[in-house]
């Protein structure tokens, strides 16, 4: 039905460029208001896409449904939570939208723009509205911990300040400050920190926030987290590393003041693990000499010591 499908794209299209005038012509000629694409987005989706408001009021006194789920279950709200749209997300509330719709993976519009890092629609989903801020998602993730992945410092101090659980974890342990830490936003992970997160605690594969900045290179991150005692001053992480045989982790732990001479429960060094696996020589080599620096510079300032204390 060529027409038809000709008609529908007219409405979609008209919707999402704000064209008022030819999406009152189409509705009027008996278009449904209702109609989606090929991934179930209506006019009202688009229009709140791009933040149409004046489309979006059109549409819902025509009646469109305002919980409409796409394909993905997005609804328009969660599309104007995440984009910062207030005026599209109040409206579509006090037209009776449902703050708590989830999508296909159970997040919530709260997460979406926590993640988003857009404090005003955060801050007004949870003060007016009471959006539920213990919320969690298929993967047991809650609106502070997708926070934390965004470099909003204050986004996440306000779901702390309102009582959001800064300890929680999702599915696989991970916190909001390995969330902050993976992410490498420093600010956000300085923040956690100060408000006494546990600062080793281990997700379900034994993994702490400083191994997890360290895996991912996350410099600074990891400088800081060694500052803060993380880890005894970043040794368990690097034995932690040696096991997996991560020498990128290894060296930039090391490079930001992690201490590499600890033995593990067995007394095995770090450079002994790393003998023990298939690691190629040429690789090897780099980090094999950086220990040995470290561990030279150590003994040697252990004998300045004995000599100083005869």
């Amino acid at each position: 039905d060529m027409g038809n499908r000709a008609a529908k794209t007219l409405l979609i299209d008209a919707a999402a460029r704000g064209d008022i005038k030819s999406v009152q012509r189409l509705v009027e000629q008996g278009m449904d208001v209702d109609i989606q694409d090929n991934k179930g987005r209506t006019p009202l989706v688009w229009a709140t896409w791009y933040n149409r408001f004046d489309v979006v009021q059109y549409l819902i006194e025509q009646g469109a449904a305002k919980d409409v789920k796409d394909k993905f279950g997005y609804t328009p709200l969660k599309w104007a939570s995440q984009d910062g749209y207030l005026k599209v997300v109040k409206y579509l509330i006090e037209q009776g939208a449902d703050k708590e719709t989830r999508d296909m993976k159970g997040r919530t519009p709260l997460m979406w723009a926590a993640w988003r890092g857009q404090f005003q629609i955060v801050h007004y989903l949870v003060e007016q509205q009471g959006a539920d801020k213990h919320a969690r998602d298929e993967n047991r993730n809650t609106p502070l911990i997708w926070a934390a992945q965004c470099d909003e410092r204050d986004v996440v101090r306000y779901l702390v300040e309102q009582g959001a659980d800064k300890d929680t974890t999702n599915k696989s342990g991970k916190s909001a400050l390995v969330s902050a830490a993976l992410n490498a936003n420093l600010k956000v992970v300085r923040y956690l920190v100060e408000q006494g997160v546990d600062i080793d605690k281990q997700d379900n594969e034994g993994r702490t926030p400083l191994i997890w900045a360290a895996e991912q290179n996350r410099s600074k991150v990891v400088k800081y987290l060694i500052e803060q005692g993380a880890s005894s001053g970043g040794q368990t992480a690097v034995l932690w590393a040696a096991q997996k045989g991560n020498l990128d982790a290894i060296q930039n732990l090391v490079q930001n003041g992690a201490d590499p001479t600890g033995l593990d429960n067995d007394g095995n060094s770090v450079l002994l693990l790393l003998l023990t696996q298939n690691i190629v020589e040429s690789k090897l080599r780099p980090v094999a000499k950086l220990l040995l620096e470290m561990e030279r510079l150590r003994s040697s300032q252990t004998m300045k010591d004995w000599l100083r204390d005869q």
